[in-house]
């Protein structure tokens, strides 16, 4: 079994940028719902935290708070000829994970100097999130809220709460604090442990919805906003290539979004974590490790 580490959780925060795939802005001329179709001006910043628990040596569940803010904008899709659509949105979403982390990839021993200082995982997630989100754009220089204003028509609503797939891949790097950090870590186990982490993750959401951007199916007719402007101008944006003024609001029916493929988003993030003595479970550490330790008390 284990060398004394008692630790069942740990707890951490990241920060990192954001990027989003969906009907509004992207690189590519014909659309694609990857991140290849990201534009880079669009990225926004995110911020999470969250406590990690040890289930078994490489098994774990992570649980996780997040503020991720989304944005895209047609003006950055240059040559694609959506930039005259003219279309744009930000989201500042809140977002809960609960995710199982399976780590293939343990190094116990990360230099190879038998000194067992820091260890390296790699790890692959999966799990299921729930978000709040709330769309919005700058109508007239001003931000407004878009979803009360029925863009596609007052039969095409959609709630705020929603249900995201997050699947993800990182990679962190366990190491032993030094000074009063180290001290705690031999108060705790008898022989020390690595107490802190330092990782990144690649983390992508697959929703069940199109409306991050408030925008998915057609026009409806422009009767359905009873005169209200603005409204109208948040349904429709687009101007003229040639003249630069705005272009008559389109017929009922004409393609706005594209309702065959939903909305999706991804965060890549930094993070630290910290371990805390939280229980007297002991981790199984790599039998490389257990005979290395076996063989030096034979030495003594």
């Amino acid at each position: 079994m284990g060398s004394g580490q008692n630790y069942l959780w740990e707890i951490g925060i990241g920060a990192g940028a954001t990027g989003y795939v969906g009907e509004i802005g992207g690189s590519l001329k014909t659309q694609d719902w990857g991140p290849a179709d990201v534009a880079f001006k669009a990225t926004r910043l995110s911020a999470s935290a969250f406590g990690r628990r040890l289930i078994s040596y490489r098994f774990y569940a992570n649980f996780q708070l997040s503020y991720i803010w989304l944005h895209a904008d047609d003006k950055y899709a240059i040559g694609t000829g959506r930039e005259f659509r003219n279309q744009s949105f930000t989201n500042q979403m809140w977002e809960g994970l609960t995710m199982v982390e399976y780590h293939p990839i343990i190094i116990s021993d990360l230099g190879g100097r038998k000194r067992y200082k820091a260890d390296l995982h790699v790890f692959f997630s999966s799990g299921a999130g729930v978000i709040y989100h709330n769309p919005k754009a700058i109508i007239n220089n001003q931000k407004v809220t878009l979803l009360p204003l029925h863009t596609e028509g007052p039969n095409k609503s959609y709630s705020q709460f929603q249900l995201v797939v997050p699947v993800a891949i990182g990679t962190f790097v366990s190491f032993q604090g030094k000074g009063k950090s180290y001290k705690i870590a031999r108060k705790n186990s008898g022989k020390g442990y690595k107490v802190n982490r330092i990782g990144i993750t690649l983390n992508y959401r697959y929703t069940y919805f199109d409306y991050l951007d408030d925008m998915s199916t057609t026009y409806p007719d422009i009767s359905v906003f009873n005169g209200n402007q603005t409204a109208i101008n948040a349904s429709h944006r687009a101007y003229s290539s040639k003249t630069g003024e705005p272009t008559p609001y389109p017929k009922k029916g004409t393609l706005r979004g594209s309702s065959g493929a939903n909305d999706h988003y991804f965060t890549a993030m930094i993070y630290y974590s910290r371990r805390i003595n939280s229980g007297k479970t002991k981790s199984k550490i790599s039998s490389r490790q257990e005979n290395f330790r076996k063989a030096k008390k034979k030495r003594k």
